[in-house]
């Protein structure tokens, strides 16, 4: 009978940190919304329904999701001080669905956010001058 106790609480506590496993972060490093704040500012201003959906200490997704579809913007730090950002659009009635995908330096998204965003909008519009020809 004790032993079936002490198992359901470790199966409790193991099951407890799963679930929260990834919404925590580590002191020492500061979250992605702070490391990157100008690009995630910039790319939450884009409609007033913007919103962070997922913060992980190497991944954050936000943007948009309502009956216009979902407009979402990825950030994943790699060990190799690199930044991969996807822009996805899916479930929108007027824009077929489509994934760009970017690879930044970390450095340059810190201190020169303007030319990741810059680059990033460039191909936003580029891809809409695709598909809207």
């Amino acid at each position: 009978m004790i032993l079936a106790i002490i198992l359901l609480i470790i199966i409790l506590i193991l099951v407890s940190l799963y679930l929260i496993g990834g919404k925590t972060i580590d002191n020492s490093t500061p979250p992605l919304t702070k490391k990157y704040f100008a690009i995630v500012e910039k790319m939450l201003s884009g409609h007033p329904q913007s919103e962070i959906f997922i913060i992980k200490p190497n991944y954050l997704a936000l943007g948009v999701k309502n009956y216009g579809g979902e407009t979402i913007f990825t950030l994943t730090e790699t060990p190799l001080n690199t930044v991969k950002i996807t822009f996805e659009i899916k479930n929108n009635p007027t824009v077929p669905n489509f994934i760009l995908r970017f690879e930044f330096n970390q450095t340059t998204c810190i201190y020169e956010p303007e030319i990741v965003l810059g680059s990033i909008n460039e191909k936003i519009a580029k891809k809409y001058k695709e598909l809207f020809k």
